[in-house]
């Protein structure tokens, strides 16, 4: 088959791949096409030829699943951005999509440059070793989107393979062993197999050089090794889903015996910015919502809710305070705060029942590149004045640095902020500082009417499974979630409307196996 048409079918496989993602919850699909990625780089007689047929399949992948791009508020522009704001967000979908694509080239070039076999066993062939495939490539994937997704290089695992499967919660108790990563290397794995089925057609062997048949990743010398290597990956994804089905009736079982608070998260269905509301109509539609939920909860506030600054506005904060001890109720607000040198912070602060302000703060540790903060080859190059124009004006937010937790008497909350709820490592340390219960409060205003907030909810199922802590997603125009420590949605907020869900939620001690070694 001529190369340019392998390249098409390549970008095809890839946008439809995509479908699986959260938003279009075609969860199914990623369990057997990914298997296209695996025949592609297989069938490639050079490691270059894999990587560019690997960069056109992620390339159209992350096209269709961050098409949420599109959607990006003007308001929101800064620099040179203000000018040509359609233009920009067409420009950064299109870079983004293609830089993520670049990774999986790197993917792909890497597994067709390392010796591999096909299987589970390591062959000695002329003299040379080579690795199981069925080892060794789901491995190499998660440990390149891991590497790559760097803030530097600009690069965020929205569209890591296990978030597909946030609503399939069978699937979803093994992330409290080995993490999402482990559940996107059975995914693979899975598709390794698949691939090896495929490579068995004439068509599709036809694609390979003849001398790749003596040792491939996927090629098998005869249907019997197959199957038996394929036995063993129906053995293992079998103890994988018995072992959920085992933890979810043990969940089901200690139920009743376990701790228990009420909490809510708060949803004003209007934005400051994009919706151009006043930021004090925003604040005190807040305070109404607060007034419908019931004495001892704990209520999530989305976001930058509170218009001021922790350190800075304490007669402020005590207004605030007043009016949670007259609901007897304890708050989590996202908030701003400087420090003695004034730099800047994404913050969260909390409010006991008793009225009283907890004297800590959350600083957002996980920041946004471009959104909230300048990498320096951008901040010193042609690019940041492309960016921000020739005076460079930066609005940069500083990060924090540790994990912060509040008692809050009925549990201890751990809270994050936004996007932060997609690095495992951020909400694992949060758990091991004694977090009983996660939080991430946000602002989704930057991309309306877009499936971005689904896959925000996705991110949050993942971090409960990992870490068996209960998860409240708050946010401005929603869709807002309440999450179980198993990864089960218990409560989701319609989009774009004022709203509260609450709901009662177990607190959690202890310490899985993936919070413990979370790298």
């Amino acid at each position: 088959m001529a190369e340019w048409k392998v390249v098409a079918l390549a970008a095809l496989s890839g946008a439809f791949l995509a479908l699986a993602a959260p938003g279009f919850e075609q969860w199914y699909i990623v369990w057997f096409a990914f298997s296209t990625f695996l025949v592609f780089t297989f069938s490639a007689k050079e490691p270059w030829q894999a990587s560019l047929r690997g960069l056109v399949f992620g390339f159209a992948y992350h096209l269709v699943y961050t098409s949420w791009f599109l959607t990006f508020q003007p308001v929101f522009c800064q620099g040179t951005f203000v000018f040509w704001p359609q233009a920009i967000t067409v420009a950064f979908w299109l870079l983004a999509s293609y830089a993520e694509g670049l990774f999986i080239g790197v993917a792909a070039c890497v597994i067709r440059a390392v010796p591999l076999t096909a299987g589970w066993l390591p062959l000695r062939h002329q003299g040379r070793w080579h690795l199981p495939s069925y080892v060794v490539v789901p491995l190499l994937w998660v440990l390149v989107d891991r590497v790559c997704n760097t803030t530097q290089l600009l690069g965020f695992p929205w569209a890591s393979l296990q978030y597909s499967q946030y609503k399939q919660l069978l699937v979803l108790q093994a992330a409290s062993l080995f993490g999402g990563v482990g559940i996107a290397a059975w995914i693979v794995l899975v598709n390794l197999n698949i691939a090896a089925l495929l490579a068995k057609l004439p068509a599709i062997k036809s694609l390979f050089a003849p001398s790749a048949v003596e040792v491939n990743g996927i090629l098998f010398k005869s249907s019997r090794a197959l199957l038996t290597n394929a036995a063993v990956t129906f053995a293992l994804s079998f103890l994988l889903l018995a072992f959920g089905q085992y933890r979810l009736n043990q969940e089901q079982a200690q139920l009743s015996t376990k701790p228990k608070v009420m909490i809510a998260a708060l949803q004003a269905g209007l934005s400051d910015a994009a919706g151009q509301v006043p930021a004090q109509v925003v604040f005190k539609k807040y305070f109404d919502l607060v007034a419908t939920v019931a004495p001892g909860t704990i209520c999530i506030w989305p976001e930058w809710a509170l218009p001021f600054d922790f350190s800075r506005d304490k007669n402020l904060l005590a207004i605030v305070a007043s009016m949670a001890v007259r609901h007897q109720q304890a708050w989590v607000l996202g908030c701003f705060d400087r420090d003695s040198f004034g730099r800047k912070f994404n913050s969260v602060c909390a409010i006991g029942a008793n009225g009283v302000p907890l004297s800590d703060v959350y600083h957002k540790r996980y920041l946004v590149p471009i959104g909230e903060f300048t990498p320096d080859w951008i901040r010193y190059s042609l690019v940041g004045t492309l960016l921000y124009g020739p005076n460079k004006q930066y609005s940069d937010t500083s990060s924090g640095e540790v994990a912060q937790v509040f008692d809050l008497k009925r549990g201890r909350v751990a809270p994050v902020v936004c996007f932060e709820c997609a690095y495992p490592k951020v909400c694992a340390q949060s758990v091991l500082a004694g977090g009983q219960l996660l939080t991430d409060s946000s602002d989704n205003s930057w991309f309306r009417h877009s499936i971005l907030s689904e896959q925000m909810v996705a991110f949050c199922v993942m971090r409960a499974a990992e870490n068996h802590r209960a998860f409240v997603f708050a946010t401005a125009l929603g869709p807002s979630a309440i999450i179980d420590s198993s990864g089960r949605i218990l409560r989701v907020s319609p989009r774009e409307e004022a709203a509260v869900i609450s709901c009662e939620v177990t607190v959690e001690d202890d310490i899985t196996a993936f919070t413990r070694w979370c790298f």
